[in-house]
C-alpha cells in the first residue's frame, strides 16, 4: 500500500512530492516522487494526553461556574444520573470525534469502567487510566490487581493505566499504593494537580469551597503527612520511591517557584488543556515557563463537560492564541510527539520502520502550503483532517 502525496512532515522536516510506502502496519519506505497536484498531506497523529471520554454526553455549557467544586458537584451528579449504555454511547461518540479529527492516541480517565470496555474494541491506541477516588479496601486492591495485569497481557491498542483522582480528594496512602502498583506492572499514572486555587487552600488550611462540598457530600477531607506542602510536591515527591511507566501532572495550573524544579527532576509530563483552561477562567497557564525549565508538556481536551469539542486542532488554535510567540514546531510537537511519550507510546513521524500511523490533511478555503508551509498552516486552523490510519488501518475518513 502507498500513498502518493503533495507534502508531508516526515521526521520533524517539511518536505514535498511523498510517497509513503506501507506493510504490514509500518511505514516501510518514503520516497521524493513529483508533486501530484491532489491537495493531501501526511502529518503524524494527534495525541489527546487528557481526555474524559464518558462525560462526552455533558455539556459545559449546562453547567455553573460560579466556581470550581460547584462545577464538581454538578457535573457528578449528572454522570450519576447516566446509566450503563448511556455510557458507553458517550465513550463511543468521543471516540469517533477523536479519530475523525486526526487522534490516534488518547489518554482517558476512566471513572465507570465504561470507556475501558469501548475502547479496547475500537481502533485508537494510548492508555486507559483507572480512575482511583478516596481509598480503597485490601480486597478491592487485590481485584484491580488482578484487573489490570489481565488487561496488561492483552492486546489491545491501549493498555492500562492508574490515575489516583487528585490530591485533594485521593489520600497520600491511595496514591502510594497506586504509584507501587504501577511500577510493579509498569504501568502510567496520571493525576490532576493544582488544578484550582481552592484546590490549594482546601489542601493547606482545610477550608474554602471544596470543604463546603464535601461537608455537604459528608466526606472527610483526605489525609497527607505534609499538608502544608503544595499540591504539586506532595505528590511529585512519591516517585523517588516508585517509578511508573511514565507521570502525568495533569493542568498543573498553580504551582508554586519550587514545584518548577520537582517537576523536572522527576520527569513529570504536564498536560495542557487550553480550551478546558479557558473555560474555568484560569490565570494565564505557565506553559511557557515549564518549557523553559525543559518540563515536557502535552496537550489534552479534558471532557465535553468543560470544553465544546474534543477536537485539538482547536485545541492548537487557542494555544497559539495565548502563546503566539511559540515556534510552529514546538506548538505541533505539543500535540504530537510529547503526548506519544508522555503515554509511553513508540515515536511514530512518518520514518521508516515508525508505525503506518498518522493523518491525512487537506487545506481550509484559499489557504496554500506553498506560500504559508505545512507546518505554519497546522497551527493556524488552516488545514482539516481528511482520514487518519492507525497502523496500516483507514480509523475514520472525513467528508467534504
Amino acid at each position: 500500500m502507498f500513498f502518493d502525496l503533495d507534502g508531508a512532515y516526515v521526521g520533524g522536516v517539511e518536505r514535498r512530492g511523498v510517497r509513503l510506502q506501507c506493510d504490514q502496519g509500518r511505514i516501510v519506505a518514503v520516497e521524493e516522487i513529483p508533486v501530484p497536484g491532489n491537495g493531501r498531506f501526511a502529518l503524524p497523529g494527534f495525541v489527546n494526553a487528557h481526555c474524559h471520554l464518558d462525560l462526552t454526553s455533558i455539556r459545559g455549557e449546562e453547567l455553573p461556574r460560579a466556581d470550581f467544586a460547584r462545577w464538581v458537584e454538578a457535573m457528578v451528579d449528572r454522570r450519576r444520573k447516566l446509566g450503563p449504555d448511556q455510557l458507553c454511547a458517550a465513550v463511543k461518540s468521543g471516540m469517533r470525534e477523536l479519530l475523525e479529527s486526526g487522534t490516534v492516541a488518547v489518554g482517558d480517565i476512566d471513572s465507570t469502567g465504561a470507556s475501558a470496555a469501548v475502547l479496547r474494541q475500537g481502533p485508537l491506541q494510548g492508555v486507559v487510566f483507572h480512575e482511583i477516588i478516596g481509598a480503597l479496601s485490601e480486597e478491592g486492591w487485590g481485584a484491580l490487581h488482578e484487573q489490570l495485569l489481565a488487561q496488561a497481557n492483552d492486546r489491545a491498542g491501549v493498555r492500562p493505566g492508574l490515575s489516583p483522582h487528585a490530591p485533594f480528594s485521593t489520600p497520600e496512602g491511595s496514591f502510594r499504593r497506586c504509584l507501587r502498583l504501577a511500577s510493579e506492572l509498569d504501568l502510567p499514572v496520571a493525576t490532576h494537580l493544582a488544578e484550582t486555587r481552592e484546590e490549594i487552600e482546601f489542601l493547606q488550611e482545610g477550608r474554602g469551597p471544596y470543604a463546603e462540598l464535601f461537608h455537604r457530600w459528608g466526606i472527610d477531607r483526605p489525609r497527607w503527612e505534609s499538608p502544608r506542602s503544595g499540591a504539586i510536591h506532595r505528590v511529585v515527591s512519591l516517585l523517588a520511591d516508585d517509578r511508573p511507566a511514565a507521570f502525568l501532572g495533569v493542568h498543573a495550573n498553580y504551582p508554586d517557584s519550587e514545584e518548577f524544579d520537582c517537576l523536572g527532576q522527576q520527569g513529570v509530563t504536564v498536560v495542557y488543556c487550553p480550551r478546558s483552561h479557558r473555560y474555568f477562567g484560569h490565570a494565564r497557564h505557565p506553559l511557557d515557563r515549564y518549557l523553559q525549565r525543559g518540563i515536557q508538556v502535552a496537550l489534552g481536551t479534558d471532557s465535553m463537560a468543560s470544553n465544546f469539542s474534543l477536537d485539538l486542532w482547536q485545541e492548537i488554535r487557542v494555544l497559539r492564541d495565548e502563546f503566539p510567540s511559540l515556534p510552529a514546531s514546538s506548538v505541533f510537537a505539543l500535540a504530537t510527539s510529547a503526548g506519544r511519550k508522555a503515554l509511553d507510546l513508540e515515536p511514530a513521524r512518518l520514518r521508516p520502520g515508525d508505525p503506518a500511523t498518522f493523518q491525512i490533511v487537506g487545506t481550509r478555503g484559499d489557504r496554500s502550503v506553498e506560500s504559508e508551509g505545512l507546518l505554519q498552516l497546522a497551527v493556524c486552523a488552516g488545514l482539516r483532517t481528511v482520514a487518519t490510519w492507525i497502523e496500516g488501518k483507514c480509523a475514520a475518513e472525513v467528508e467534504g
